[in-house]
């Protein structure tokens, strides 16, 4: 899903400003701290998500995310998230749903 959210956005003329994926993500964030893009995109794993939203606390920023699987802990700690950023989170995110 990710692949398709990104080609969509760059077919409509928005700049990817980075492309995170679950096995560099500890190194992306400690690499970039300074970056603030106008939303944060997800479609990873549930302990890749969890990272991202205790990162996200630090610094927060709009969060749109496709990732399933979260247990009753993750969830919530994205709705503590979502005080203070906007959150959009759908399990899915197929055409037809």
């Amino acid at each position: 899903m990710g692949k398709e959210v990104k080609t969509m956005a760059e077919n409509l003329g928005y700049s990817i400003v980075a492309e995170v994926h679950s096995k560099n993500f500890s190194s992306y964030v400690k690499s970039r701290n300074n970056i603030t893009p106008d939303a944060w995109i997800d479609f990873s794993k549930p302990q890749v998500l969890e990272a991202f939203i205790n990162y996200l606390e630090k610094t927060p920023a709009p969060l749109i995310s496709g990732t399933t699987g979260l247990t009753d802990e993750q969830f919530s700690k994205m709705k503590k998230l979502a005080r203070k950023a906007p959150i959009f989170w759908a399990p899915n995110m197929s055409v037809g749903v």
